[in-house]
C-alpha cells in the first residue's frame, strides 16, 4: 500500500513506453542493486533475479507486475511469456474493478445531486409559503446544512439605501460582539463583489491577513473557525442581503 515515486529512466521505458518486459539476472541485478534504496533492500535480503512485466489493457498501461527469486538465473524467455500471460489476467481484473468503482463514482454523483435539487426546490417552496421570516430563516438553515457543511450561519438584511445591514438570524455560536439586530455598515469591498452577484471565499491565509487588522476575524480564527463564505442574496436584480457561513 506504500505509494512510491518512479523514476522516469531506462526501465520505466521499456516498460511504459515500449510496454515490455524488463528483466535481469545475476550479475545483471547485482548491478541494478544501485538503482535506488529499495533494491538495494531487495539484494541485502539474498534476491538476485527480477522480471517486471507492464500491465496492459486495451493498449493502455495500468502499471506493472514484479516477480523476483533468490536465483540467479530464473527468469528466461519461457518465464517471461508466462510472466505476460498472468499480466494480462491480472490486468482484466484491475479494469473490472475500476469499471465497477467508476460505476460506483457516477451513481454517488448522481444521488448527490439529486438531493441538491431536491434541498433547493424545499428551499424554494419554504421562502414562498410564509411572510413569517424566523420560520422561513430557521428552515432555510437546517436545509442549507445538508448542502454546505458549516458551524455558523448568518442571514443579513440590507436597509432600503443598500449602506447598511442588520443580521436578522443567526444560527450556531454566539460571538461576544454579536451584532444580531444592530445596523452597521456594509463594508465597500463587498457591496462591489456583490454587484457582480459574486461571493467572497477567502483561503486561510487571506482569513490570517484580515486578522491582522480585524480583531473580530482575530477571535474567529482564535475560535477555530478556518472558512468563510459570504453570498450575496440578490432578489429582482437588487443586492438585498448576505448569507454568511462559517
Amino acid at each position: 500500500g506504500r505509494e512510491l515515486e518512479v523514476a522516469q529512466d531506462h526501465v520505466w521505458q521499456r516498460l511504459f513506453k515500449e510496454k515490455l518486459p524488463w528483466v535481469v539476472n545475476g550479475d545483471d541485478y547485482t548491478d541494478q542493486r544501485n538503482r535506488n534504496d529499495l533494491e538495494q533492500t531487495r539484494y541485502s535480503a539474498g534476491l538476485r533475479s527480477l522480471m517486471i512485466v507492464p500491465l496492459l489493457w486495451q493498449g493502455k498501461n495500468s502499471g506493472s507486475m514484479a516477480f523476483r527469486s533468490k536465483n540467479p538465473e530464473s527468469f528466461g524467455e519461457h518465464e517471461v511469456g508466462l510472466g505476460i500471460e498472468i499480466a494480462a489476467q491480472i490486468s482484466g481484473a484491475i479494469a473490472s474493478a475500476n469499471q465497477y468503482k467508476q460505476l460506483a463514482q457516477q451513481a454517488q454523483e448522481r444521488e448527490r445531486l439529486a438531493l441538491e435539487q431536491t434541498l433547493l426546490a424545499e428551499i424554494g417552496r419554504l421562502t414562498s409559503s410564509t411572510l413569517e421570516l424566523d420560520e422561513v430563516f430557521e428552515s432555510f438553515v437546517d436545509r442549507a446544512k445538508q448542502l454546505i457543511p458549516l458551524d455558523r450561519a448568518v442571514i443579513s438584511v440590507n436597509n432600503p439605501e443598500g449602506d447598511s445591514a442588520i443580521d436578522a438570524y443567526v444560527s450556531g455560536e454566539k460571538f461576544s460582539d454579536d451584532t444580531t439586530g444592530v445596523s452597521y455598515r456594509i463594508d465597500d469591498g463587498f457591496k462591489k463583489i456583490a454587484s457582480n452577484a459574486e461571493a467572497f471565499n477567502p483561503n486561510l491565509d487571506e482569513l490570517k491577513e484580515m486578522a491582522i487588522s480585524s480583531p473580530s476575524e482575530q477571535a474567529r480564527l482564535d475560535m477555530g473557525y478556518r472558512s468563510l463564505l459570504m453570498a450575496p442574496m440578490i432578489a429582482q436584480g437588487n443586492f438585498v442581503g448576505t448569507l454568511t457561513v462559517r
